[in-house]
């Protein structure tokens, strides 16, 4: 049996500008003889569940795997505005709950995907452009952006979209925090983590300085190799903002890092911009959100150990 680890489909098959929600699935249990091709959601859980209990896991985990289906988005309703965009055979959908953008953000989020469609990795099919922000509890400043693997989604708050520069020069909030993001897609390699937190000098905090050094779990013992400050968070952060670098002003970056990204990332060189790619601009009454299914099987499986949520 297959299990169901994105709700992604043609977009031929997408609704138009209909906002569906998690009460218009039906889920059903997956029975011995149901065909095996068939998606089967697995619902783990270390006692017996009511039919309740079921469909209210059931209903979690799709939400947690759709983010068009968790609370948070379906209160905004439809968003203003859509962006499908097809580079170099990578399909982008960004979906927009803000302002609506200028030609100028238009041309340098398009610029920006073009770019890192040429990357080596993971990638995100989704962009969504909230109207609210977030506090990063990193910095205590306002979030610019969050990348949500499980979502295959990339998220941009307002930050994002404002006229602050980013923290690598001659680089705006939008483009730095897209590619910042992309960034946290593309290092989904645990043999390149640890390549990296071995040449760059990281270290992982012991129990006791994680307590004392809250949010920090991770130190570096090469600041002075580090971009930007907000780099020396942890080296996740540091590969992101060594990417940004890397595709904005690579002549800042450390010499090793720059040639590590270039090779991990870039495919061996620094992307160009001259590939060909499909655009279309949807308004608010145009918009085609994800599919939602109509129906969804189900299958409960035992553990020994208690499932928290």
């Amino acid at each position: 049996m297959k299990s169901i680890d994105n709700l992604n489909v043609d977009e031929s098959q997408k609704e138009r500008p209909v906002l569906k929600s998690i009460n218009d699935i039906v889920f059903e249990l997956a029975l011995d003889g149901d065909s095996q091709d068939e998606e089967v959601l697995q619902i783990l859980s270390s006692r017996k569940l009511s039919e309740d209990e079921i469909i209210k896991k059931a209903q979690e985990e799709v939400k947690r795997k759709s983010w068009w289906l968790e609370d948070y988005w379906q209160e905004k309703g439809i968003p203003i505005e859509q962006f499908i965009i097809k580079i170099n055979g990578v399909g982008f959908e960004v979906y927009n709950y803000g302002e609506k953008l200028t030609e100028a953000q238009v041309h340098e989020m398009n610029r920006t995907l073009d770019i890192l469609s040429q990357t080596e990795g993971q990638k995100p099919r989704y962009v969504l452009i909230d109207n609210k922000n977030t506090l990063n509890i990193q910095n205590n400043e306002d979030e610019r952006g969050y990348a949500k693997r499980i979502q295959n989604a990339i998220i941009l708050r307002p930050r994002a979209m404002s006229d602050e520069p980013h923290r690598i020069p001659n680089t705006s909030s939008l483009v730095g925090t897209l590619i910042h993001e992309f960034g946290h897609f593309l290092q989904q390699n645990p043999q390149l983590q640890n390549e990296w937190i071995k040449r760059f000098g990281w270290k992982i905090l012991s129990s006791e300085e994680m307590r004392s050094r809250y949010p920090k779990q991770f130190e570096t013992q090469q600041e002075s190799r580090c971009v930007t400050d907000y780099a020396k968070f942890s080296q996740d952060e540091d590969i992101c903002e060594s990417l940004v670098a890397a595709i904005r002003q690579p002549e800042i970056l450390d010499k090793e890092k720059l040639d590590f990204i270039i090779d991990k990332f870039l495919n061996g060189k620094l992307p160009n911009i001259e590939s060909a790619k499909e655009f279309e601009r949807k308004s608010s009454e145009e918009v085609t959100m994800p599919l939602t299914p109509e129906k969804i099987k189900y299958r409960i499986k035992e553990t020994k150990f208690r499932i928290t949520s």
